[in-house]
């Protein structure tokens, strides 16, 4: 059930990007009914519905190869080698840690990239201003010290490795039997904790922590905290204050 929730999450995040793409290209492209405008249409409304499959993928069977679907979509004339919309660049930037070339991103007759443009002209600036705490607030200031860089890189590293590793295995599922790609995801993390989980002190936790909390590293932030939580549970929680 796991691995089928995992892989429906992928899925949906994909089918999603890819079908937002697919719309803004429609509309910026004047909504034409021709070849390429009908082609963009059917590529959104096959996508949101795949989103819908991915959903109920967690506690159902549906006969079609999600990732095979999407990829099929993506390698389409009408949808390789377009700009990318602001909106896109900048959601990606923010979550992923994703970059775009800036001469493929340009602002788009697109709903999202129209929504933003009146966002900026004339919202930002005049809402009622929310105040949060930063993180760092909620960070043990009893913890100092250097830690181990070597460790704390090592571990960065490994978590990168880690990522690429069973985002190539879920692209790729459907080339593997169910014990292998069981195996291989199994591989993946043992290959990670055999190069990280190695008596990590106090101090490096916590550099793991704050490099995990950074805007900058959203893309390894969860894969950080996920092993730091289940396999130095202890020291990873004491980073935090009690009340």
């Amino acid at each position: 059930m796991d691995n089928q929730i995992s892989a429906a999450q992928q899925s949906i995040g994909t089918s999603t990007d890819t079908a937002q793409l697919a719309l803004s290209y429609y509309y910026d492209e004047g909504m034409d009914e021709g070849v390429d405008g009908n082609e963009l249409k059917k590529c959104f409304v096959i996508l949101s519905v795949i989103g819908q499959i991915s959903i109920d993928l967690a506690k159902k069977e549906f006969d079609i190869d999600v990732v095979n679907e999407i990829n099929r979509i993506k390698r389409l004339p009408c949808m390789k080698g377009k700009d990318i919309p602001e909106f896109f660049a900048s959601t990606k930037k923010s979550r992923n840690n994703k970059e775009f070339a800036d001469d493929k991103i340009r602002s788009m007759n697109c709903p999202m990239d129209i929504i933003a443009r009146n966002i900026d002209s004339r919202v930002v600036g005049r809402a009622m201003g929310v105040t949060r705490l930063p993180i760092s607030k909620f960070l043990n200031s009893n913890i100092k010290g250097k830690g181990n860089k070597y460790k704390w890189k090592k571990f960065i590293e490994s978590a990168e490795v880690y990522n690429k590793s069973i985002k190539y295995i879920e692209q790729h599922k459907n080339q593997y039997t169910e014990k292998s790609y069981m195996n291989l995801k199994m591989d993946s993390m043992n290959h990670f904790l055999n190069c990280t989980n190695n008596n990590l002190d106090q101090e490096t936790v916590m550099l793991l922590v704050k490099y995990a909390f950074n805007d900058d590293n959203s893309d390894v932030c969860q894969t950080i905290l996920n092993f730091l939580y289940r396999f130095n549970r202890d020291k990873f929680m004491n980073c935090f204050v009690k009340k």
